[in-house]
């Protein structure tokens, strides 16, 4: 009777497991881990649990100009693993040393645990005791599922893990034929110089100083000629 009731047991609790598991293939929703609210080593946040690493630690000034007042530190000694609990298929993202001299370095892998290494890795975006970085956004041509990030000579911090970004398509305007900034569906804002809605579109080079020079002359040449024209047709015959 009891082996029976432990076989129930686990056949629940096997079903209750499976409920509560994302599916194989389940895409991760836009989600923002703001590291000032949410430490996600503490519980899972945006289907992301970190393991490793130095847990969410107050970065603000003097210290670091991060993007927040705390961010996630990662050492050279306290690498870190995320785990996700789907697939993350974008990341926006704010990876910067504190000092010029430690690196770091964010990979991407298709498994929990082993798997196919996803793309490039991401570099550390600049030393953010001097400036604030920009966020860095990478696009994933598979499902990432694990991420590995190392450190080589000091600390590094992560802010505002934005995962699954909403990334916007221009694919049918030609990416912007490489000319301009992708904000929306199809929708560019062109460089300076360029427009239409693929920014394909250039316009007339600016004349150079040599050549507003002989522009001038010209003009002062068909001017002047001008003048002795008119002046002979007022001179009686």
């Amino acid at each position: 009777m009891r082996h029976m009731f432990l076989c129930q047991s686990l056949a629940v609790a096997s079903v209750l497991v499976l409920a509560t598991s994302p599916a194989v293939g389940q895409l991760l929703p836009d989600c923002t881990i703001d590291f000032d609210f949410d430490c996600p080593d503490a519980a899972p946040v945006c289907g992301a649990d970190f393991v490793g690493g130095q847990s969410c630690s107050f970065a603000g000034l003097p210290f670091c100009y991060s993007s927040g007042l705390q961010s996630y530190g990662v050492t050279d000694a306290t690498p870190l693993t995320i785990q996700l609990s789907g697939d993350m298929t974008s990341l926006d993202v704010f990876f910067a040393s504190q000092g010029s001299g430690p690196v770091g370095e964010m990979r991407f892998f298709d498994a929990p645990v082993g798997g196919n290494e996803v793309g490039l890795p991401l570099i550390t975006n600049g030393d953010c005791l001097l400036v604030m970085p920009a966020m860095q956004l990478v696009s994933f041509d598979a499902p990432v599922r694990r991420v590995e990030v190392t450190v080589t000579g000091g600390t590094v911090w992560i802010d505002d893990f934005r995962v699954n970004p909403l990334v916007p398509d221009c694919s049918g305007v030609d990416d912007c034929s490489g000319n301009g900034e992708c904000i929306g569906q199809d929708l560019c804002v062109c460089d300076v110089g360029w427009s239409g809605d693929d920014c394909s579109i250039g316009a007339p080079p600016i004349p150079t100083v040599s050549e507003w020079g002989m522009i001038v002359m010209a003009s002062m040449v068909v001017l002047a000629g001008v003048m002795v024209f008119n002046r002979r047709r007022r001179q009686p015959v």
